[in-house]
């Protein structure tokens, strides 16, 4: 003889619980971002989802944020393994600001895209205090400095365009194993010329 379902009602502590057989609810939450998803970003923000990439969908700008006192940049990637898709557009930041600035290892910027401007004082790209990183295809100008490269040893710059910088294009500081292959220097600008501008710095 075939049945319905059945509804086991227990009293507890003066309620009740009901069994439903074969339920197919959920009470899970909303799943957070986790690693390996693609993030859309348009303005300054922290990228901090280990292993995520983060991908521009628009020129980027907005309210710089801080990562060391009295210091800022438009973006700071704090997490490990992040991959930044600069997807041709540019990242404007405010304020003489840094564009991007890497706290973290094994992190990825990738182009096309471009970071411009950066007057008076900006660098386009710091990595800081990391390992592992690579900065590609990204072109930056009108700036401070290009690529600084801070005790983050292993780093790897490869294929950038850097123009108009007002003291040097990639300055290297206690950064061993660093490898700079294939990129596009111009000294000088408006500020400065060119024989009074230093293309690679290296301090290791």
């Amino acid at each position: 003889m075939k049945t319905g379902p059945i509804l086991l009602f227990v009293m507890l502590l003066g309620g009740f619980a009901v069994y439903l057989p074969n339920s197919t609810r959920s009470l899970s939450p909303q799943a957070p971002v986790t690693s390996g998803q693609v993030i859309p970003i348009s303005s300054c923000q922290v990228l901090n989802t280990p292993g995520a990439t983060y991908m521009l969908t628009a020129n980027a700008t907005g309210s710089p944020v801080p990562f060391r006192p009295g210091s800022f940049t438009c973006f700071l990637i704090s997490a490990n393994g992040i991959t930044f898709d600069l997807n041709g557009f540019n990242i404007n930041s405010r304020n003489g600001a840094n564009g991007i600035v890497v706290n973290a290892s094994s992190d990825v910027i990738s182009g096309p895209g471009s970071i411009s401007p950066l007057l008076p004082f900006g660098t386009a790209i710091g990595l800081v205090n990391g390992s592992g990183n690579t900065v590609r295809d990204v072109t930056m100008g009108l700036g401070f400095v290009g690529i600084r490269v801070d005790n983050s040893p292993s780093a790897l710059i490869e294929d950038n365009t850097i123009t108009t910088v007002v003291v040097m294009g990639i300055d290297v500081t206690n950064s061993p194993g660093t490898r700079i292959v294939g990129n596009n220097i111009t000294a000088g600008s408006l500020l400065v010329s060119p024989e009074k501008v230093t293309g690679i710095l290296l301090s290791n």
